[in-house]
């Protein structure tokens, strides 16, 4: 109950309407999406020495997006570190063959998953959040 009053007050309408008439995976995704990104920015707000930094960031350029977390964190980076970071990498791509951890695999994956039609659909409902620090 005290969840809804404030936290997630804004999507309480439509969390009443999925728990009454459960929507498809794809609107039931985009609702959880929608809560986790809005409290992740509201506490975010709430402090913003918080550091934020979505999956796509990661991908796209982890070295980077590591040492910047390193140095907002007031923790040093080495080349150990970098070394690490990349091994972790290569290591679980061999661990888990089918699974990309590189960020080129990674978009190319969820659109196999997707039809053109519910990737729309993910857009749309996902459009006004801003996903970046």
């Amino acid at each position: 109950p005290e969840l809804m009053k404030e936290p997630l007050a804004k999507e309480l309408e439509a969390i009443e309407a999925a728990a009454a008439h459960p929507p498809d995976l794809i609107e039931q995704g985009c609702l959880l999406w929608k809560i986790l990104t809005g409290q992740l920015y509201a506490l975010k707000k709430a402090k913003p020495s918080r550091i934020l930094c979505t999956h796509e960031e990661l991908m796209s350029s982890p070295v980077e997006s590591y040492r910047q977390i390193f140095e907002n964190l007031g923790l040093t980076w080495s080349a150990k570190t970098e070394l690490k970071l990349l091994d972790g990498r290569t290591r679980a791509s061999l661990d888990h063959p089918g699974v990309s951890t590189s960020k080129a695999g990674f978009d190319e994956l969820w659109k196999t998953r997707l039809t053109a039609k519910e990737i729309a659909r993910v857009q749309e409902a996902v459009a006004s959040l801003q996903v970046s620090q």
